[in-house]
């Protein structure tokens, strides 16, 4: 009896194990457009997550009169930004008001999903790319609405929108995000505390109902808007390392509505008249324009900090001397009664130069330090080992590069990765020069798309009939040895 019953449990154990040996997860995969399906719908519609979407250089056209919805984490990929252009065709809504007829365009693609990227992509569309998951990446691409009014809708948080050209509006209504390195025309921040906006080139920032948002090494420069930079009802903002630049007729930042406690320090304010005809006021014009302008309902008083205890800011009319030539002007330039910036620069800081460690005011002898990548930028390899050359201008003492934002790694000269994980990376080289002055370079973003390799298929039926074979000879031997025993005590 013993005998049968542990004959039976060691059969039992086999098909145990033969069961744990069926896949239960397929692996990540890369689907390629148009090899392996002709169009983007289908592709996405045939991705599961994790996978990535890989579209060759072409043309491809999303769904006509639809929104392209991406409701699971998987990457779009293209070959080349330049060449490898996502046409969006939303459905066009007409709104009637009494006799009136209103006109918009419902989202072009709508991002519901967690861990979603877009990267090396030129987008051509109507309406808004609206993004509602965490973590999501859209970097590399260029990214072309046909009014400058409408763009990206950030209402996710902990994303990123990197490197990207973006011929419209990006509007952040969550927090935690980041805005870098991209060019575009305008920049919302509504009711979105928390976010990082650092080193882009647009033309109007408004902060409405927000608080807590770092703006640095910025270029904003307008023409158009009354203001370039506008402050509603908002507070414990920082602003330190950008170029505000307005035409005469404009004025550089607009303060409404309550908004009080924000910093501003190590900014450039300017104005330009280059396009202008020689006016017979231009000098009483020149020293009296009003840089900043501040509107508050009622009786209530904004007072705002313009300078950090040690540097003020850098006003294109300050007419103050700077007698022991430290950079800082010997009289504080008065903003209005409540507002002053105490340390005013007498020289403007090169924005696009220097990262917030700089000294502000090195010897003018000295170039600031200069690191430039020379190649793999931007770029998607099917292997996982990449290397990477870059120029550092002047001598250095040290230098190290980070991968995907980890800890320096220090080098000598242009350095190799290996065994790259498949996915998006990016990496920034910095140095120190001989003087102590910090430098880093752009941060390069690529993509790593090892294909996997081909296994042989699970042999599954084989598996499940020996499952059954098994489980019967089980039964088998259970209802053999009942009879038996039966059997015995009868005789």
């Amino acid at each position: 009896m013993k005998k049968t019953i542990a004959a039976i449990f060691i059969l039992v154990l086999t098909a145990a194990s033969l069961a744990a040996l069926m896949p239960a997860k397929a692996q990540a995969r890369t689907i390629i457009v148009p090899d392996d399906y002709p169009t983007i719908q289908t592709a996405i519609n045939a991705a599961s997550t994790g996978d990535t979407v890989f579209f060759r250089k072409g043309t491809y056209d999303g769904p006509i009169n639809q929104t392209l919805v991406i409701d699971k984490s998987i990457s779009l990929i293209g070959e080349n930004a330049e060449d490898t252009v996502i046409k969006l065709h939303p459905i066009y809504n007409v709104t009637w008001i009494f006799a009136t007829p209103f006109f918009d365009y419902t989202d072009a693609i709508r991002i519901d999903a967690n861990d979603v990227t877009i990267f090396n992509l030129t987008l051509t569309y109507i309406g808004h790319i609206r993004i509602n998951g965490e973590r999501v990446q859209i970097v590399g691409n260029s990214i072309r609405s046909q009014s400058t009014s409408t763009g990206l809708i950030l209402k996710g948080s902990n994303c990123s929108v990197a490197n990207n050209f973006v011929l419209g509006t990006i509007t952040l209504e969550s927090g935690s995000n980041i805005i870098a390195q991209n060019e575009f025309n305008a920049l919302q921040i509504m009711s979105a505390n928390n976010n990082f906006i650092e080193s882009n080139n647009f033309n109007y920032l408004g902060i409405y109902s927000s608080t807590g948002n770092i703006i640095s090494k910025n270029n904003v420069s307008t023409e158009l808007v009354s203001y370039a930079v506008s402050l509603v009802n908002s507070s414990h903002n920082v602003f330190h390392y950008n170029n505000v630049t307005v035409s005469a007729w404009n004025t550089n930042v607009g303060i409404e509505s309550n908004s009080r406690d924000n910093t501003f320090y190590m900014n450039g304010f300017f104005y330009d008249y280059a396009n202008l005809d020689v006016h017979p006021d231009f000098d009483r014009l020149y020293n009296n324009k009003k840089l900043v302008s501040s509107y508050f309902a009622g009786n209530s008083i904004s007072t705002n900090f313009w300078d950090n205890g040690k540097e003020g800011n850098y006003w294109q009319n300050y007419n103050g001397t700077d007698a022991n030539r430290d950079g800082i002007g010997d009289t504080p330039y008065v903003i209005n009664e409540n507002n002053t910036d105490n340390y005013p620069l007498m020289r403007p800081l090169n924005v696009s130069l220097a990262p917030p460690t700089i000294t502000p005011f090195p010897n003018p002898a000295v170039n600031l330090l200069r690191i430039k990548f020379v190649s793999s930028s931007n770029q998607t390899y099917n292997v996982s080992k990449v290397s990477f050359v870059f120029t550092v201008e002047q001598p250095t003492n040290w230098i190290g590069y980070s991968l995907d934002g980890e800890k320096n790694i220090t080098i000598t000269a242009n350095f190799t990765l290996a065994n790259l994980t498949n996915g998006l990376h990016n990496v920034t080289v910095y140095a120190n020069d001989t003087l102590g002055l910090e430098g880093a370079s752009e941060t390069v973003f690529f993509t790593i798309a090892v294909p996997e390799p081909e296994s042989e298929p699970f042999p599954v039926v084989p598996v499940a009939i020996a499952i059954v074979v098994i489980t019967a000879v089980a039964a088998g031997l259970l209802l053999y040895n009942r009879k038996r025993h039966k059997k015995a005590a009868q005789t």
